[in-house]
Formats: C-alpha cells, sequence, structure tokens
C-alpha cells in the first residue's frame, strides 16, 4: 500500500467536515463594456479543479483571463491560481479553462475580460465548505510526523536486535532509519500532497457532508426546521445568515418518487438554525427538501433532508406572502418532445427549445414565455421577488440541483457580500428587466441524463408553476 493510500485510511475521518464541496454555478455580469455569463463546474475536469467557461454574450473580446483568491484578498494579493481562457474552436465567443481548487472556507474567481471597447472585470464569490481545512492539514502534519517517528523508533529497535554489532554499527542506524524513515516527514510537510490526499475521490467524495435539515409538522400543520453540521468536526455556524430576496432561507419541497409537486416556501429564522413555517395545502407523501441560506462572508450552501408527511395539510389553499407551488406530471410520463405546459386558468408556459442537442457542459439559455388562453404573451406579468423568474433544475434521479434565477444561480446576496467587501473592486451591474412575459436562465448542464426544469412566474397576483422535461447528451 502506498503511503498516500494509507494516509487516506488513516485520516479520512478526520477529514469528514474539512473537505470543499463546491456547486455547479453560473453568473451574468458586465465586465466594463462586455457582458459575460459565466459558468463554474468544480467537477468537470478531476476533483480538485474548477472548470471556467465564460460566454461573450456581445462580441468584441479578445482576452480572458481567470483568477482564483481568497474571498477578502486584499488588491494586489497573489492569487492561489491564474489562467488565461482560450476561445472554443468554431465558438469564438465561448472561453474555458480550468483552476486548481484550494482547500480555503471561500474563495472567488476573478473574470477580466479585454477588447477593442475596452476591459473590465468581477468577481464570483465560490461556496466551498472547507473552512476548516487549515486545522485539518495541522493534523494530518501532526499524525505524520508522529507516525515517522514511531516508525523511527520501531526501525532503530528492529535493527538493534537484527544487527549487535560493534559500535560504529550503532552509530549507523539514526542515518539508516531516518533515510528510510524521511519520506513520511516529506509526506505531513508537503502541502502539495495534503491537497491532493484532501482531493482525492477516495477521501472527498466521502467525506464531504451537506448541512442536513431536520423537519419536523406539528397537528396544527406548522413545519419546524433545525439546521445541523453532520461532520465530525462542527466548524459551521448559523448566527450570521443575512436576507437574500427578503428571506433568511428559500427551501423547496419536491414529491418524491415522480417530482410531480413542487413547494416554494421561505421558513422564518426562530433562533440560529431553526426555523419554521405554516405549511400550505400539500398533499401527504414523502418531500425531498433543498434550501438555500447564506452567511454574511458570502458563503451560501444548500442544506438537504426529506420530509415525511402521513396526511394531508389543509389550509384553505391559501399561500403566505412569497411562498408558492404548483403540480404537473410525474418523472415516470415524461416526454422529451414537450415544450408546452397548460395551466390551470387557461394560460401555458413555452418552452423555446435551441435547435440543437442539449449536452453537458455546453453554456446556454433557457427561455420561457407566458401567454394567455389566445396565446399571446400575458400582459399583466409582474416580478416574483424582484425577478422575472424562478427556476429549479433537477436530474431525475435528483444527484443534481440548482435554484436558477435569470441572473444565473449564484446568490444574490453572495454577490453584494462580495461587492460590499473593500477588498473587491469589481462592480456587479444587473440589468433592470423589460416587464414583458419573458424569461431567460443562463445555465450550462453539469452532465448528461435526464431532467427535470421546473420554472415559476408571476402575472396578475398569481404564480404559475410549469413542469418540463430535458434529456442531456454528453459533449
Amino acid at each position: 500500500m502506498r503511503p498516500v493510500q494509507l494516509l487516506q485510511l488513516v485520516f479520512s475521518a478526520l477529514l469528514a467536515a474539512s473537505v470543499a464541496h463546491a456547486h455547479d454555478m453560473v453568473h451574468e455580469a458586465l465586465a466594463g463594456p462586455h457582458r459575460l455569463t459565466v459558468y463554474l463546474n468544480p467537477h468537470a475536469v478531476t476533483t480538485g479543479i474548477v472548470e471556467v467557461a465564460a460566454r461573450a454574450e456581445s462580441g468584441g473580446v479578445a482576452d480572458m483571463r481567470f483568477a482564483l483568491t481568497n474571498v477578502d484578498a486584499s488588491p494586489g494579493e497573489p492569487a492561489f491560481a491564474t489562467a488565461t481562457a482560450l476561445p472554443v474552436e468554431g465558438d469564438p465567443t465561448l472561453f474555458r479553462s480550468s483552476l486548481a481548487i484550494p482547500s480555503q472556507a471561500t474563495w472567488r474567481v476573478d473574470i477580466q475580460a479585454a477588447g477593442e471597447s475596452g476591459s473590465g472585470g468581477f468577481s464570483i464569490p465560490v461556496a466551498a465548505a472547507a473552512p476548516f481545512g487549515g486545522l485539518a492539514k495541522g493534523i494530518v502534519r501532526l499524525a505524520a510526523i508522529g507516525a515517522w517517528v514511531l516508525f523511527t523508533a520501531f526501525v532503530l529497535v528492529a535493527l538493534r536486535w537484527l544487527w549487535a554489532g560493534p559500535s560504529r554499527g550503532r552509530r549507523r542506524l539514526l542515518p539508516v532509519s531516518a533515510a528510510v524513515a524521511s519520506p513520511w516527514l516529506l509526506l505531513g510537510l508537503s502541502n502539495g500532497v495534503l491537497e491532493s490526499v484532501f482531493y482525492h475521490p477516495a477521501v472527498y467524495q466521502r467525506a464531504y457532508q451537506t448541512v442536513a435539515i431536520h423537519p419536523s409538522v406539528s397537528a396544527d400543520g406548522v413545519l419546524d426546521l433545525e439546521l445541523t453540521d453532520p461532520g465530525l468536526v462542527k466548524f459551521r455556524r448559523f448566527d450570521d445568515l443575512v436576507l437574500d430576496h427578503g428571506h433568511p432561507m428559500h427551501m423547496y419541497a419536491l414529491r418524491l418518487p415522480e417530482l410531480d409537486r413542487v413547494f416554494h416556501l421561505h421558513p422564518e429564522e426562530l433562533q440560529p438554525g431553526v426555523f419554521s413555517r405554516e405549511l400550505p395545502d400539500m398533499p401527504a407523501g414523502r418531500y425531498q427538501l433543498v434550501a438555500d441560506i447564506v452567511h454574511s462572508t458570502g458563503l451560501w450552501e444548500a442544506p438537504q433532508g426529506e420530509l415525511e408527511l402521513g396526511a394531508a395539510i389543509r389550509a384553505d389553499g391559501v399561500f403566505q406572502h412569497d411562498d408558492s407551488g404548483g403540480g404537473g406530471h410525474g418523472i415516470s410520463e415524461a416526454r422529451f418532445d414537450r415544450n408546452s405546459f397548460g395551466l390551470s386558468d387557461g394560460h401555458r408556459m413555452i418552452w423555446e427549445k435551441p435547435g440543437r442537442a442539449l449536452r453537458a457542459g455546453d453554456p446556454l439559455r433557457l427561455n420561457f414565455r407566458l401567454e394567455d388562453s389566445e396565446g399571446r404573451l400575458a400582459p399583466d406579468i409582474e416580478l416574483y421577488m424582484g425577478m422575472l423568474g424562478h427556476s429549479v433544475i433537477l436530474r431525475h434521479d435528483r444527484s443534481s440541483f440548482a435554484h436558477v434565477h435569470p441572473t444565473g444561480s449564484v446568490s444574490m446576496a453572495s454577490i453584494k457580500a462580495l461587492s460590499d467587501s473593500p477588498a473587491d473592486g469589481a462592480h456587479h451591474h444587473h440589468r433592470m428587466p423589460d416587464l414583458e412575459a419573458k424569461v431567460a436562465f443562463p445555465y450550462a448542464f453539469p452532465e448528461a441524463g435526464r431532467y427535470r426544469l421546473i420554472v415559476q412566474m408571476k402575472h396578475g397576483g398569481r404564480v404559475d408553476t410549469g413542469f418540463f422535461d430535458a434529456e442531456v447528451a454528453r459533449r
């Protein structure tokens, strides 16, 4: 067994709460005069590497560079990694590169674009749940040095027992044992080796643990939630959450196994890590819960859990404030050629599918429109929590989940936290949407497979929910 493999087995438990996990992300913003849509896929290349793809929505971009830095790095501070993005052959508007991910609590990707019309840039804060990585590395180093000392002692004792020669032989024991054991010391002190251990799939894929949601429902239909850190080392805190679109938590409840009902809820924070919400009308069944929370540092996480409703909830059909929900066909009845979804009020939601096949990792815009019963764009369209629409995109097997806005999947609260930081010299610009019953979601499907797309748009004081399915091929 190689030393790295041995360390993986010995210390994987110590790393249980330390290994980073980054979400697949997309964000649209202005880099000077250039509007870019940037996609980050942390698992596209290999574990510990983030693939960055940026599409110039307007032409004229001649040069693009990416850099990975600490989220609170001051101007001029060296980056962890830098890369010059190269345009994709056959598509001069699309630039790709990749960056090595350091095991830091929160980091950011800085994007710089230049062309004849000028240059500029912006930054994207990236969620990486490794805020305890420094201590974990220290533990690994100490353990490796301890192993080196013990191994050296073992070699000394063994050689003395096997080689009871003259005194000059004993004097050779220390350099001989040191030469034998030195790789262990180098392994313990080498940051590069430690990074490879942290991000080796054998450790990474088993060690990272998402924040857990523990739900319970009272007899009067009140949902109580508690967030916990399931890791061995409890590094997470929940007393620093900030509002995103006016709420400390956005949560989706999707009925299993068909994903045929969805509820977009906004539990209220009672105390750090404890939330509550009166449930709307909900049929009995088992629900997948996925939430969004944002810390004051800009780090955002997606706690997950499951809720079992033994009996239906009756709440007179009323949704509170920004809560919403809807139903559609189950994934067992998915039709991948369908691009229209009929709504209960006679309206229908249309997916303007791209003319080419959907492929994993390809940046694209998912365009939807809301029509009335006459086939015209709905005239009474409204903003829903400041956006023309909200979308949930998840694989049928639930291995991938994204909450996407017209500006992308990066939390607006995270963007604001980074923009308000004195270390960040970039400025984020977002267009005020024209109130037309059309919405576009920038996105890149992270991997091949079958996906469910759930889209919400608001008109005439009600939120409509459309259900669509997509089959995505390999790139």
